[in-house]
């Protein structure tokens, strides 16, 4: 069986493990990262932290003998002395008997991401409260791209406001890029609740979304991936996202929303709420079933999506606010995305806001 190195989204480090020879394959800046050229397992633990390496012996055995995916955050020790706090994340590959021949995944550096989320603990610790406008911002980049790609095809536009009471820590997140050249993925999410675990939930969540995605995975199929190993990457956190592929020559969407807001499709004089199918949120149940939808998203069509904080307010009921967006998107999407996007904000971004707010749009 000929095992390919994963081809997710911003991957920081690939590796792949061929499990029949204990042969582990590293790229550039996995190996840089670690700072050496670790070949087998045991070499790989011997890079870990003496006292996480228990830890992660026992994640990568139990996804071997279950052939789930898998994800742990320890320490590697490099041989400089110097320490770097890690995430991984894999998947196990089996042969058409069921038994695992190989584990394939990322390696990330999240040392940053780790210090800031412990000064943010010892604020909380010593003074209840966390006022850190800088580290709120920083933590939102480890979440939102910083760039949107430019596509031939489709156009592209997309929003984030921040809640505005007090520069409070949010969940809400989005994601769009290319997955090969004629394949587009889009995320959204939201993780349930504020403050320091929110946003620690909405990292950790964005990445495994983005190391799960691939050409081919199907949205079901990787939101069934990122649910199992988020109840251990974040413990006790709940969140809603919508994950769709879009093919930027046929125009075939294929979506799945896991208790999310339903994206907005515009087509010509018919607007339509993608209400189905509908999925538990992300945490509830780590054995949760996902399924998805495939329908045709033509030219000249466009599809938003969208955080609750777009159509929440405390004076309405949340429907009414979901009705009012697709009377909007109806009315300017024929403009473009940014103008879409403008118009949706001057509307729904106004004001007092209590929560975060993400929106993505979409014409082909």
């Amino acid at each position: 069986m000929t095992v390919h190195p994963p081809r997710a989204v911003n991957l920081e480090g690939w590796y792949v493990a061929d499990l029949s020879g204990d042969r582990w394959t590293w790229d550039p800046r996995l190996q840089a990262l670690l700072g050496a050229d670790v070949a087998t397992t045991e070499s790989l633990l011997g890079a870990i932290h003496p006292d996480d390496r228990e830890h992660v012996a026992t994640a990568l055995q139990h996804a071997r003998e279950h052939g789930a995916p898998y994800s742990c955050e320890h320490r590697v020790v490099r041989p400089d002395g110097s320490i770097r706090q890690v995430m991984t994340i894999g998947e196990v590959l089996a042969d058409s008997d069921g038994t695992a021949v190989a584990m394939r995944g990322s390696m990330t550096d999240i040392t940053d991401r780790h210090r800031l989320e412990e000064s943010w603990a010892r604020a909380l610790s010593e003074n209840g409260v966390v006022d850190d406008r800088s580290g709120v911002e920083q933590m939102r980049r480890y979440a939102l791209p910083d760039r949107l790609p430019k596509l031939a095809g489709a156009e592209v536009a997309a929003r984030y406001l921040s809640a505005t009471r007090g520069g409070r820590v949010c969940g809400d997140f989005y994601y769009v890029g290319l997955l090969d050249d004629e394949t587009l993925m889009v995320l959204i999410g939201d993780v349930a609740g504020h403050g320091v675990a929110a946003a620690g939930a909405m990292s950790r969540l964005s990445l495994l979304f983005r190391s799960f995605a691939a050409p081919g995975v199907r949205p079901a199929h990787l939101l069934r991936q990122v649910n199992t190993v988020f109840h251990t990457a974040a413990p006790g956190s709940l969140a809603t996202a919508v994950y769709a592929t879009l093919r930027l020559d046929t125009g075939e969407l294929t979506w799945a929303a896991a208790g999310h807001p339903p994206p907005v499709l515009v087509n010509g004089p018919v607007v339509r709420l993608l209400t189905e199918p509908r999925n538990l949120m992300l945490g509830v149940n780590p054995e949760a079933p996902y399924t998805d939808e495939t329908l045709d998203l033509p030219a000249g069509s466009t599809l938003v999506l969208y955080t609750d904080g777009l159509v929440e307010r405390h004076d309405r009921p949340m429907d009414a606010g979901t009705a009012q967006l697709a009377q909007l998107c109806l009315n300017w999407s024929a403009a473009g995305p940014e103008r879409c996007c403008d118009e949706l904000l001057a509307e729904f971004g106004a004001g007092d806001r209590e929560d975060d707010l993400c929106l993505v749009t979409i014409c082909r």
